[in-house]
């Protein structure tokens, strides 16, 4: 009891700040595989939601919607005490649908133990799983929230998005992701070059900038020296000025 109470204490507490952990998918894989059998789905649901343990280990049936593909938290169950939807990956749902065919009579909860009740915590099993794996052995089990929200921001997904998922209550908690979106940004600004030069337009529609640097007032697609706005191109400093 005491150790149950500690630990629903802990949940509560702030995030640590700077450990953002990544591993590669050959990496998840190992640990899960090295995870005993009844750590395995709550381990890998934590990767494949970003959820925090707390909201695993004690998640209910009631809360799951399989055939929808979400899982309704209750305001009383995550941090900030708002109610939070979060939407199921194809890995997650195989996880739960496995636990349906495991389910125990008379027992809502999706992840229980061998004494039918929520597992305070998997520290030890989690260590000596990370072992076997040969990964760092700095790695904790939060580290795996981290990993998915990681995971999201290396493939391009929004920080905004990310901050949904994890249920962050500012956007200042989700920036600790932004250096990880070099390729995203590169598409963001490619996608504001192709807008500039009116590359993403219909053939013979105008662009933005049909007057410029290096180009000729005879280009623009009027035919007639004029720009878009119909402006000559000798008083284009005065309308600039």
């Amino acid at each position: 009891m005491l150790l149950w109470k500690k630990w629903q204490r802990q949940s509560k507490l702030a995030e640590p700040e700077g450990r953002l952990k990544m591993l590669t998918p050959e990496e998840i894989a190992r640990l899960i595989k090295a995870c005993p059998a009844g750590v395995q789905p709550l381990v890998t649901m934590l990767v494949a939601t970003g959820m925090r343990y707390s909201e695993v280990a004690s998640l209910c049936w009631g809360e799951v919607d399989i055939r929808r593909g979400i899982v309704r938290l209750p305001g009383k169950r995550t941090k900030n005490g708002r109610p939070r939807t979060i939407p199921l990956n194809g890995v997650a749902l195989d996880v739960l649908r496995e636990a349906t065919a495991r389910r125990v009579e008379g027992c809502d909860l999706v992840f229980p133990n061998r004494q039918g009740r929520a597992r305070p915590t998997i520290i030890k099993q989690f260590k000596v799983a990370c072992d076997r794996a040969g990964l760092d052995g700095s790695l904790i089990v939060h580290d795996l929230r981290h990993v998915a929200a990681s995971a999201a921001a290396s493939r391009g997904v929004p920080l905004q998005v990310i901050g949904e998922l994890l249920g962050h209550r500012t956007p200042n908690m989700t920036a600790r992701y932004s250096h990880l979106l070099p390729t995203a940004v590169k598409a963001g600004v490619e996608q504001i070059g192709s807008f500039l030069s009116g590359t993403d337009r219909a053939e013979g529609s105008a662009s933005l900038f049909l007057v410029g640097p290096g180009r000729d007032a005879s280009t623009s697609t009027s035919g007639t020296g004029e720009d878009a706005a119909g402006t000559q191109p000798d008083d284009r400093a005065k309308v600039g000025s």
